[in-house]
């Protein structure tokens, strides 16, 4: 009887849009170490084009080079955590301390956290009244304007 196995691979770098997959059937001789796993079947899967999704493919049956068996699968590609794109090749990780003040949308955009602004330096221009005087003071923090030496208000 088919039995759900799901196996989960990790891609280094960008999803390249296609895959092929090599499948090797044993038998499981649970570790005992007077038995070999022997060969039952295997089978190397064409080449299948797959594009992001957080959906399952619909199932694909593919038949042994043996004809012993016959393997069931059914695939899905997501980017791992951080990362984001039609490729998976856009890094953002949210990010709240002196590097930057950001969380990532969807589309792994910077978007900056309430008092910061310009996601393209990472957000890290706090945001102050605009009576904060740029020649005689600066922002310090969201809302904190601190004032030059000589300066005060």
């Amino acid at each position: 009887a088919p039995s759900p196995n799901p196996v989960s691979l990790s891609i280094s770098g960008s999803w390249p849009g296609t895959f092929q997959l090599y499948v090797k059937i044993t038998d499981d001789d649970n570790g005992v170490p007077s038995f070999d796993d022997q060969l039952i079947d295997e089978f190397t899967t064409p080449v299948i084009p797959l594009s992001l999704s957080s959906e399952f493919t619909n199932q694909m049956t593919f038949a042994g080079d043996h004809s012993i068996a016959n393997v069931t699968l059914s695939f899905q590609v997501e980017c791992d955590t951080d990362f984001y794109g039609s490729n998976c090749a856009t890094f953002c990780q949210y990010t709240d301390d002196e590097s930057g003040h950001y969380l990532c949308n969807g589309d792994g955009s910077k978007v900056c956290l309430t008092g910061y602004q310009n996601p393209q330096t990472d957000c890290t221009e706090a945001i102050c009244d605009p009576i904060c005087n740029s020649n005689n003071g600066y922002c310090e923090s969201p809302g904190v304007c601190q004032c030059n030496q000589g300066w005060n208000g």
